[in-house]
């Protein structure tokens, strides 16, 4: 151990490894903003849409759109939109039926759909918090802005898509509809553009595995 028991190490065939640090501190915003703000609009934590858990979403629009590099997808979406995705519209999914009610499934958020002028919040530490029932459930939604990206590093994540992007951030967003698996919680860019034949909209662009691979994409701007 090194520093008095702060640190734990360990050698393995491959090396040494980092076993534990104790007693680190946890990063933290300096001057966190609460929730994104459009035109004196707070969003709803629905406008950021994301890959569920089993992935079955972003799946479905890579069969609707033909999309072969299922791994970029996920991870950068941005690139498909205005290529591959040229249709921002949200899609009915194979699994609903014909004769049935089913919802659809979005990629692009128009703010007018996901994000009403006023709704009830509370501001958990920065996070923007809401709970929401569902077929009898109440699930837990929050976001959170973690740091701003430059509007053409934003553009830049989605040079395809044939309008300029107005603003971006990377964003913590997370549910939580009890059980023990805790929050399912996504780090990624999304940027806000007024996309024609569409309409102002916020649109991912890019995922992270973690929060700190995300907060390292920051640090490169």
């Amino acid at each position: 151990m090194l520093g008095r028991g702060s640190i734990w190490y360990n050698k393995i065939d491959s090396g040494w490894t980092i076993l534990s640090i104790n007693g680190a501190a946890p990063e933290t915003d300096d001057n966190p903003l609460l929730g994104w703000n459009i035109n004196k609009r707070i969003i709803h934590p629905f406008c950021f849409n994301r890959p569920w858990m089993s992935g079955d979403n972003f799946e479905e629009f890579a069969d609707v759109f033909g999309i072969k590099k299922l791994g970029q997808f996920f991870k950068d979406p941005g690139h498909f939109m205005g290529s591959s995705i040229s249709n921002f519209a949200p899609i009915r999914p194979s699994w609903c039926q014909n004769d049935g009610v089913c919802e659809k499934i979005s990629l692009t958020a128009q703010i007018e759909q996901c994000s009403p002028e006023k709704f009830d919040f509370e501001d958990r530490d920065g996070d923007v918090w809401i709970k929401h029932s569902s077929d009898g459930y109440d699930i837990e939604y929050s976001y959170r802005i973690l740091g701003p990206i430059s509007n053409k590093r934003c553009s830049d994540l989605a040079p395809n898509i044939g309008v300029s992007c107005n603003k971006g951030y990377l964003i913590s967003v997370g549910d939580y509809s009890g059980g023990s698996m805790g929050w399912d919680i996504s780090y990624g860019v999304y940027g806000f553009f007024d996309l024609p034949n569409f309409g102002p909209s916020i649109v991912p662009l890019k995922f992270f595995s973690n929060k700190n691979e995300g907060l390292n994409f920051l640090d490169e701007n």
